[in-house]
């Protein structure tokens, strides 16, 4: 518990003045920003270990999240517990999850949703639209019938 405490910086930056100041994993960080520290003879994810340390449970199927949206946070106080679907719709409303041409993958621009949104499919198969936006028939149609890109107008 001493070597975990002794990695941690009790005067990080303040995320929310209701929560106060973050806690901040100073040791080794993931390629993705979160702490990691050997645990139980295994390598966790710091902030996991610090709900662990403060005698809470982790229940099988559930995550430790972030309010704090600080993955180098290990405040207990910033940290809840939720399911996979709980931790992404808590990304989804604070805005952290990009959509739209903003991903890293994306084949599509908005312009061109809107154009294929135009598009009379009476004369153009889905196919010969897919060929000529380089992308997949199904993309197409998720296009059209508004599974996707559902927030381009």
């Amino acid at each position: 518990m001493k070597r975990f405490w002794a990695k941690v910086d009790k005067q990080g930056p303040i995320k929310s003045p209701i929560l106060g100041p973050c806690w901040e994993w100073m040791a080794g960080l993931s390629t993705d920003g979160y702490g990691q520290f050997w645990y139980n003879g295994r390598n966790r994810r710091a902030h996991i270990v610090a709900w662990l340390l403060t005698g809470k449970t982790l229940p099988e199927g559930l995550e430790v999240c972030h309010h704090c949206d600080n993955p180098a946070c290990v405040r207990d106080s910033h940290l809840f517990i939720g399911t996979h679907t709980d931790n992404f719709l808590d990304a989804v409303e604070k805005g952290r999850i990009s959509k739209g041409e903003n991903q890293h993958c994306a084949m599509l621009t908005e312009n061109a949703v809107r154009a294929i949104r135009q598009i009379d499919f009476d004369q153009f198969s889905s196919d010969e639209v897919a060929a000529l936006y380089h992308v997949t028939r199904q993309t197409i149609n998720k296009v059209r019938f508004r599974q996707t890109w559902k927030h381009v107008t």
